[in-house]
C-alpha cells in the first residue's frame, strides 16, 4: 500500500474532525484535485454552456470550432473571488480565495471560410486543503498536518475553419503541465519536540488533442422551418499519459534529504460532449450541454482510484443578447446569462457520490468598441453531511457540504485586424 493510499484512509477516517482546520475543501485531496471547467467569456454566466456556442464576442475554450463565430481579434483574461463554506455535522469552517482564470487570443484570419486562430493558458485543475490533527502519545501533545496544494495549467492552440457555410470544425492542440504538493507535518510547542517535515512534489507534462464540430443546417436540411435557428455541437478531448516526477523531500532537526526523483505516469482519459443552442430571436438564446470524463479509468503509475467514478456535468442556460445599433442607449448594449448545471463529479467517497449544484448569472458590459467587461456569479453546493459507514468498520464518517460563492471578471478586448485594403 501506497504512501498516498495511506493518507487518504487517514484523512477519510477522521472526516468529522477536519472542517474547522481546513483551508480548502478537503475534497480536493482525492484524485489530483477539483477539476475546472473552464468556459470563460460571457459563459461563465451561462452556467458554462458553449459546446454549440458560435457568439462572436467571446473565445470559445471548450469547443475550438466555436472560434469561426470570432468577428474581430480578442484579449481576453479574468480572475475568480471564491467565498467557501464547508460543514459536517458538528462544525464548520469558512475561507476564501482569488485564483486567474486563464489568458487568451483569438484572431480571425479570412471570415469568408470562417478560418480562426486562437491560443491561450488556463487552471486544469487545483489541490488545496490543511487539515490538523491534535495527537498525544507518551504525553507528548503535538499537532499532524496534513496539506495539498498546486495544480495543473493547460495551455492551447487552437484552428478552426467553416468548409461549409452550415458546418464549423476545430481542432485543439492541448499541453498539460504543473506540479502537485502534498505534505505531513509534525509540530509542537514543547521546548523538546522536535518537528519533522515531508514533502512529496508530483510534476506532471504531456499532450492531448480536442476536435469539436458545431452544424447549423439541421432545419433547412430536413426542410423544417422551426428549427433552422437551432446549432448542434459536439467535442471530444483524446486521453492522454504524462510524464510525472515525483521527489520526496524529508525534513529533520538535523537537515533535509531528498530523495532520488522517480518517473511515473498519470493516465488522463477521454473527455467528450454534446450541446445545442437555439436562437428564440434576434436577441434571446437558450443553450444547453452535456459533458462526461472517464475518470475511473484515471490511473497514477498503472493503480486506479477508489474514491473516482465517471463525472457528468448537465448545464442549461439562456443569453439576452445586446442591440447591435451603435446609436441606441447603454442599457441597450448590455448582454445579460442566466444558467443552472447539475455536475456529477468524478468524486466517490467510500462509495457515497459527490454531486454539485450550480446557480449562476451574469452580465457584459461593454466599455469602448468592442472592448466589454464580463461579470458573473455563481452559487455552488457541493456534496452532503450524510453519516456513511467505510467497509470493514463499525466507526461512522460524516461527509461534508460546501457552499461555495464565486464572483468571476473578465476582460475582452476587441480590435479590428488583417482589413483588406483594395486600389481604385
Amino acid at each position: 500500500m501506497n504512501h498516498m493510499r495511506v493518507l487518504r484512509i487517514i484523512l477519510i477516517s477522521f472526516l468529522p474532525s477536519l472542517v474547522a482546520f481546513a483551508d480548502g475543501s478537503t475534497y480536493s485531496q482525492f484524485g489530483i484535485g477539483d477539476i475546472i471547467y473552464n468556459s470563460g467569456g460571457t459563459r461563465m454566466g451561462i452556467a458554462g454552456v458553449s459546446i454549440a456556442n458560435l457568439g462572436p464576442s467571446s473565445i470559445n475554450r471548450i469547443n475550438p470550432a466555436g472560434l469561426t463565430g470570432l468577428r474581430y481579434v480578442r484579449f481576453s483574461g479574468g480572475f475568480t473571488y471564491s467565498v467557501t463554506s464547508t460543514k459536517d455535522q458538528n462544525q464548520s469552517a469558512y475561507f476564501s480565495d482569488g485564483t486567474f482564470t486563464g489568458m487568451y487570443i483569438g484572431l480571425p484570419l479570412w471570415s469568408e471560410y470562417g478560418l480562426a486562430i486562437s491560443a491561450g493558458l488556463a487552471p486544469y485543475n487545483a489541490m488545496n486543503y490543511k487539515v490538523r490533527l491534535p495527537s498525544d502519545q507518551f504525553g507528548a501533545q503535538y499537532d499532524i498536518n496534513y496539506i495539498g496544494e498546486g495544480g495543473f495549467s493547460k495551455s492551447s492552440f487552437a484552428i478552426a475553419m467553416r468548409p461549409i457555410n452550415s458546418l464549423s470544425i476545430g481542432f485543439s492542440y492541448n499541453y498539460i503541465f504543473g506540479n502537485l504538493r502534498t505534505k505531513w507535518q509534525t509540530q509542537s510547542t514543547a521546548s523538546d519536540f522536535y518537528s519533522s517535515e515531508v514533502v512529496r512534489s508530483t510534476e506532471a507534462r504531456g499532450s492531448s488533442f480536442t476536435i469539436g464540430g458545431i452544424y447549423t443546417g439541421l432545419g433547412s436540411f430536413i426542410d423544417i422551418k422551426e428549427i433552422e435557428p437551432l446549432s448542434l455541437g459536439a467535442v471530444l478531448t483524446t486521453p492522454t499519459t504524462l510524464s510525472t516526477t515525483r521527489r520526496t523531500i524529508y525534513g529533520y532537526s538535523t537537515g533535509p534529504d531528498t530523495s532520488a526523483a522517480d518517473k511515473g505516469t498519470l493516465t488522463i482519459p477521454i473527455a467528450y460532449g454534446i450541446g445545442l443552442s437555439y436562437r428564440v430571436s434576434n436577441r434571446f438564446i437558450v443553450a444547453s450541454d452535456i459533458y462526461t470524463q472517464e475518470w475511473q479509468n484515471m490511473k497514477l503509475n498503472g493503480t486506479t482510484y477508489n474514491e473516482i467514478r465517471r463525472s457528468v456535468r448537465y448545464a442549461i442556460g439562456a443569453e439576452y443578447l445586446p442591440l447591435q445599433e451603435p446609436t441606441t442607449t447603454f442599457v441597450n448594449h448590455l448582454s445579460y446569462q442566466v444558467g443552472f448545471a447539475y455536475n456529477k463529479t468524478y468524486y466517490k467517497i467510500q462509495g457515497e457520490p459527490i454531486d454539485e449544484f450550480s446557480f449562476s448569472a451574469g452580465m457584459s458590459i461593454p466599455i469602448i468598441y468592442d472592448t466589454k467587461l464580463n461579470v458573473a456569479c455563481e452559487y455552488l453546493i457541493r456534496g452532503t453531511t450524510k453519516q456513511v459507514t467505510a467497509p470493514g468498520s463499525s466507526t461512522p464518517i460524516f461527509l461534508v457540504k460546501d457552499n461555495i460563492f464565486r464572483l468571476n471578471f473578465e476582460l475582452g478586448i476587441g480590435e479590428l485586424w488583417f482589413i483588406q485594403s483594395t486600389d481604385e
